[in-house]
Formats: C-alpha cells, structure tokens, sequence
C-alpha cells in the first residue's frame, strides 16, 4: 500500500502490527 511505495521506517512497525492482528483474525 501506500507506506509500502513510500518506503518510510516508521511504517515497519505499523506493517508489521497490522500482520499480527491480521493472523490473530
């Protein structure tokens, strides 16, 4: 998505929660 394009730091660790949550739903 669009932090992915950026490619900004402080979008790893928002990635990598929204993973998490993703595999607890």
């Amino acid at each position: 998505w669009d932090c992915m394009l950026v490619g900004d730091v402080s979008c790893i660790p928002f990635f990598l929660a929204t993973v998490v949550i993703g595999n607890l739903v």
